[in-house]
C-alpha cells in the first residue's frame, strides 16, 4: 500500500497558523509524507507562502512584502517567502506546491530546482494553464491538476467529474480531486485511465481509513498525525494478513504433500 499522507498548509490543525515554519515542523514531526504549501505573489513581486487573497482584508496583491508581513505580525504570525520554505524543507521531506495565480511559473522552477531533484517536489493548481506552463517549461516536473471548486456551474462541475480531458490537455501527471468528489467510480475511472489520484481535504478518520483501503496515490489532510497513525496499522493489519495467508498456504500444502506420501506408502508397502 502507497498511500501518501500530505500535510495541508503543514500540519495545520495542530499549529497556530498554517502554512507557515511553525506549521511545517509539526508536520515533519509527525513523519507525514509530504508537505502541502500555498505560494501567492505581493504586489512587489516576492513569492510567498500564504492561501488566502487578503489578509485583514486588503488583497495581497495589492500589498508589498512588507506591508503582508507587517499585517501578519498584528495578527500574532509570520508569513515565510516561498524561498524561506523551500530551504527549511529541503532534504526533510517532499513538497506538493499549489500555485494559487498564473505568471510566475518560471520564477517559481527557478527557485525550487537548484534545491530540489525531481522526485522530491509536486506542483499542482486548479488553473489548467499553470499545468499547462509548468509542463512546457520544463517536462520533468511532475505536475498535477486540482479539481473541485465551489459555487461553479453545471458545466464545470461535469468536467471536474469527468476529468480526463482537461488531465490530458494540460498534460498533467495526477490529479488532486475533493475528496466528495472521488465516488467509487471515479476511482474506478481513474485507475483505468492510469491517472494517480490525490484527495482533499480529509481529517475524519473513517473517511481517511475509506481512501486508504481504496490505495489512492495521496490523502491531504489537516491532521496528518491520523493519517500517519491509520497508515501504520493498516499496513500493521495488512502485514498481519499477509502473515496468517503465508501460513495458512504452508498448512495445506503440507497437509496435501503428506496425503501424497500416505498414498504412496500404499501402493509401494
Amino acid at each position: 500500500m502507497n498511500t501518501i499522507i500530505i500535510a495541508h498548509r503543514g500540519a495545520s490543525e495542530l499549529a497556530n497558523h498554517e502554512n507557515t515554519i511553525e506549521a511545517f515542523q509539526l508536520a515533519l514531526d509527525i513523519q507525514a509524507d509530504c508537505i502541502e504549501l500555498d505560494v501567492r505573489q505581493t504586489l512587489d513581486k516576492v513569492l510567498i507562502v500564504y492561501h488566502d487573497e487578503t489578509i485583514m482584508e486588503h488583497p495581497i496583491r495589492t500589498l508589498t512584502y512588507t506591508q503582508v508581513c507587517a499585517f501578519a505580525k498584528e495578527d500574532g504570525f509570520q508569513i515565510p517567502t516561498l524561498e524561506e520554505a523551500l530551504l527549511f524543507c529541503q532534504g526533510k521531506t517532499h513538497l506538493l506546491i499549489e500555485l494559487k495565480e498564473a505568471g510566475y511559473e518560471k520564477r517559481v522552477l527557478a527557485l525550487i530546482n537548484p534545491l530540489y531533484d525531481y522526485s522530491q517536489y509536486s506542483i499542482q493548481s486548479f488553473l489548467d494553464i499553470v499545468v499547462r506552463r509548468i509542463k512546457k517549461i520544463d517536462p520533468c516536473v511532475n505536475a498535477g491538476l486540482l479539481i473541485g471548486m465551489r459555487h461553479v456551474d453545471f458545466s464545470t462541475h461535469f468536467n471536474e467529474y469527468y476529468p480526463t480531458r482537461r488531465y490530458r490537455e494540460c498534460h498533467a501527471d495526477f490529479i488532486s480531486a475533493y475528496y466528495r468528489l472521488a465516488t467509487p467510480d471515479f476511482i474506478l475511472r481513474m485507475k483505468h485511465a492510469q491517472i494517480p489520484l490525490n484527495v482533499w481535504t480529509i481529517d475524519d478518520a473513517k473517511t481517511i481509513r475509506y481512501f486508504l483501503e481504496h490505495e489512492i496515490n495521496g490523502i491531504i489532510t489537516n491532521r496528518p498525525d491520523v493519517g500517519i497513525f491509520l497508515k501504520n496499522r493498516y499496513l500493521l493489519d495488512e502485514t498481519r494478513s499477509a502473515e496468517r495467508r503465508a501460513k495458512t498456504q504452508t498448512f495445506f500444502q503440507n497437509a496435501v504433500q503428506h496425503i501424497h506420501i500416505r498414498k504412496q506408502k500404499k501402493k509401494n508397502p
